[in-house]
């Protein structure tokens, strides 16, 4: 199973055995129902592209925060500043809890 970032980060995009991909979507549909999820397939290849809402995405940060530190509402200020954000993600972990 190889799971990359969307170009756009919105999303992933996960490539794969058919059964592996199955597993992971049917997780990914059962806590994240408002996920947008597109099967595809590219000659042999299966793959399947996942976009993220916002109450995703969020769902998501809390997630990532237990293991962690996430800047609170980064989605929101990538919108406004994405190079500021994405120049200060690595230090998130270096933050002081």
């Amino acid at each position: 199973m190889e799971i990359r970032d969307l170009g756009d980060q919105q999303g992933i995009l996960l490539r794969g055995e058919p059964n592996q991909l199955n597993s992971v979507l049917r997780l990914i549909r059962e806590n994240f129902f408002e996920a947008i999820c597109r099967e595809r397939k590219y000659g042999d290849v299966d793959f399947v592209e996942i976009e993220f809402p916002y109450l995703a995405k969020s769902a998501l940060d809390e997630l990532r925060n237990r293991v962690m530190l996430t800047i609170p509402n980064h989605h929101r200020l990538r919108i406004i500043a994405s190079e500021y954000v994405g120049f200060n993600r690595e230090k998130t972990a270096l933050w002081p809890s």
